[in-house]
């Protein structure tokens, strides 16, 4: 099998860039760990990746708002390539700050590639304005699952993860709901209410299910020692269920 490239962003505030890397390099994956101007100056990395990501973290410290600046930053390098990204079979992952960036961008609800002018979709404060730094549980939606190479055969988990941030409540523009507009698919759902998030959506995929977005950090519980409860036997098979999802993008 030929190795699948990994474009992944660092700098400039990102702090989760080393875990995400070591999660697609354990699935076999050739990282290359490229800071965010180096990409402004090279975008022909991207069509020769297989695998864009982006990290948690502070891009531009949030000024304006999470992932606001880098996500205008980038906005020409997607716009430009983002329809034969998807059409050479290319896989985005945002993660936390990452999931931010490619909100902004408006990714999940484009059309055959194109970004939308005015999007319908964002990320808010948390409905109780508080930071939020604990382990919540969530289910992985069935539907995203046959639908997206991310999510494959993981369909109906149960899964722990680690969540850290402000602005992680989804917001939908509640007109495109009640017209059917909705392009994206929840990919996974906190199990109690932890942030006032639309539905209780932990992150979506595209309508292609090539992107990937979601507010918790998979990458950080890929080992059992990191949990703040030792339930060894279920750890680990916590950590074998959130591994899959680079396995899978690797594998794709």
């Amino acid at each position: 099998m030929q190795t699948k490239k990994v474009l992944l962003l660092c700098g400039d505030g990102f702090n989760c860039e080393f875990e995400l890397k070591k999660a697609f390099e354990r699935a076999g994956g050739e990282v290359n760990l490229v800071h965010i101007f180096d990409f402004l100056k090279n975008p022909d990395l991207l069509l020769q990746s297989s695998i864009f990501a982006i990290p948690g973290g502070f891009s531009f410290g949030d000024e304006i708002r999470s992932g606001k600046i880098l996500a205008e930053k980038v906005r020409p390098i997607l716009e430009n390539n983002l329809t034969q990204f998807l059409k050479q079979n290319g896989l985005i992952i945002g993660v936390c700050n990452g999931f931010q960036v490619l909100v902004q961008l408006g990714v999940f609800e484009h059309k055959s590639g194109k970004l939308p002018l005015q999007r319908k979709l964002t990320l808010a404060t948390n409905n109780h304005g508080q930071f939020r730094d604990l382990w919540a549980q969530c289910t992985i939606s069935e539907m995203a699952a046959k639908r997206s190479p991310w999510l494959k055969n993981l369909g109906n988990q149960k899964v722990i993860l680690p969540i850290r941030n402000k602005e992680g409540r989804l917001v939908v523009h509640e007109s495109s709901v009640l017209r059917s507009e909705v392009s994206w698919v929840s990919a996974l759902k906190f199990d109690s209410d932890v942030n006032g998030s639309f539905e209780q959506i932990a992150g979506i995929v595209d309508e292609t299910g090539q992107i990937f977005g979601l507010m918790p950090h998979p990458e950080a519980a890929l080992e059992d020692f990191l949990y703040p409860v030792k339930h060894d036997e279920a750890n680990k098979n916590n950590a074998k269920l959130l591994f899959k999802i680079f396995e899978n993008a690797i594998n794709f």
